[in-house]
């Protein structure tokens, strides 16, 4: 099999390997695995992007520049996919199969980068961080409490395999922040906490107070100090920061809240746990937990409450340099533990918030850019909103149930979710500067379908469910659409 500069072998083993010619001969430029899932015979892009399996009933194509073990993609048509006859373009921008028996021939763009589905993301809390320089995506998903950090490579980072920062002893970690300069991450969950060097150099673990969870993970900005803090259990309820250098440990006690106080109602406001947890500065830490948003100052122990809840359990969102952040309410009945919210955005300062109705009034995970522009915001529906805070944001569909945790990469290039579905997507993201496709007048809507497709639905009588798929004349385009 051959490439224009190049040619490529395959093995019993499902390995393609790539020969570049040489003066004397031929060199190995590159070794591709098929996919497990992939029937025996794969049909491999010239750009080394797509394989492509065509079985009877259906078609798949693998896009080996998606997340490691993404779902392929599957292409539908109303023909059989028997003996299909299928052609990848020179340059990787469309897929062709011929139709047996009527002379058409199926189209699919695969110019554009499509949003990558990886299942098995099982775990309590379902953390994710992208690094700062774009080409990793670090998560907890694995068993129901998390042991390691999984690194997934993205797309354009010139990786192709899952990094996992596996620590010497079982450090289950339920959240987690990368340091701004991308050095470590640092993991905070039951009873330990854990810094992990990106480089895979020897982890750290810190000793936390027995029979305690901690949620709240944050490094400060020089990444000289981090933090965390209790969030539910039977040990101390302190706020700990350590200094990363020495190993040092300045510990904190948190206000005692009115449900735990002997006798009476304290004042409105005081917390008792933390489940976010956000470095301004080397001295200035922000907390959100029971009661509301908290800003500490580590030099002498004291704190400030920011914007009080009594009774609930505020969540808090923020980026490196941020002097707003994303916070949420609970709002399904009372309990300060409920994951349905919503969320506002608040400065840091004055604690003054601004509702964000448009991204929904049942939202489980949030996130904010570096520069504040971009918030997304995933639902009980399953949809990732993402936009501006001002105006329609544009939906992401394909979960299955509540959306738990989202992330936007600090290049803006990605949005990360992962969901009660099991499942975590990488998605490009959407173009903000046009409007999202809902909220098109409908002459525009339908025309711009138009544009992207020839195929039609028509009502069809003798059909059990009341239409057919009608394929309509093909006229060209003056400029290729973008889908």
């Amino acid at each position: 099999m051959q490439r224009p500069d190049s040619l490529y072998s395959v093995d019993k083993a499902g390995q393609y390997r790539v020969w570049a010619p040489t003066a004397d001969g031929f060199a190995l430029q590159k070794v591709l695995q098929k996919p497990p899932a992939a029937p025996a015979s794969v049909l491999l892009s010239e750009t080394l992007r797509w394989f492509l399996g065509t079985e009877d009933a259906r078609a798949r194509l693998w896009d080996l520049s998606a997340l490691p073990g993404a779902r392929p993609l599957s292409l539908r048509r109303s023909g059989s996919w028997y003996a299909a006859s299928a052609s990848f373009h020179p340059r990787g921008d469309w897929l062709a199969v011929p139709r047996m028996g009527d002379g058409r021939v199926d189209f699919w763009p695969l110019r554009k980068t499509y949003p990558a589905v990886v299942d098995g993301c099982s775990a309590v809390r379902r953390a994710l961080a992208f690094t700062p320089d774009g080409r990793w995506l670090a998560t907890l998903c694995g068993p129901a409490v998390a042991k390691a950090i999984h690194l997934w490579p993205l797309p354009g980072s010139g990786h192709d395999a899952i990094r996992k920062l596996e620590f010497p002893q079982e450090v289950p970690l339920l959240n987690l922040a990368i340091e701004r300069q991308g050095r470590y991450v640092f993991g905070a969950g039951w009873n330990r906490a854990a810094i992990a060097p990106l480089d895979g150099t020897s982890q750290r673990t810190f000793p936390l107070s027995e029979s305690t969870l901690h949620y709240g993970a944050a490094v400060s900005p020089s990444g000289r100090r981090v933090a965390t803090a209790y969030g539910f259990g039977s040990g101390d309820r302190t706020l700990r920061v350590w200094d990363v250098e020495t190993g040092a440990v300045k510990t904190f006690p948190l206000p005692v809240s009115p449900r735990t106080a002997a006798g009476g109602q304290l004042p409105a406001g005081v917390v008792d746990n933390v489940v976010d947890a956000y470095f301004e500065d080397e001295s200035t830490l922000y907390t959100a937990g029971e009661g509301g948003l908290r800003r500490w100052n580590l030099e002498d122990g004291t704190s400030t409450l920011v914007a009080a809840t009594p009774g609930r359990q505020m969540r808090m969102a923020t980026a490196p340099g941020a002097r707003e952040a994303v916070t949420g309410l609970p709002t399904t009945g009372s309990s300060s533990s409920a994951s349905c919210a919503s969320i506002e955005l608040r400065d840091l300062s004055s604690g003054a918030a601004r509702p964000l109705p448009t991204f929904g009034d049942c939202v489980g995970g949030f996130a904010i850019s570096v520069n504040g522009e971009i918030v997304a915001a995933g639902g009980l529906d399953g949809i990732v909103r993402v936009g501006g805070p001002s105006g329609e944001p544009h939906l992401l569909v394909g979960h299955s149930g509540m959306v738990t945790n989202v992330a936007i990469s600090p290049d803006k290039r990605w949005v990360a979710s992962a969901g009660e579905d099991n499942t975590l997507r990488l998605w490009p993201m959407p173009d903000l500067s046009k409007p999202p496709l809902h909220t098109l007048p409908r002459e525009e809507l339908i025309a711009k379908l138009h544009s992207l497709t020839n195929l039609r639905a028509v009502r069809d009588v003798s059909s059990p469910t009341g239409w057919k798929i009608e394929v309509g004349p093909f006229p060209g385009w003056k400029d290729v659409p973008t889908w």
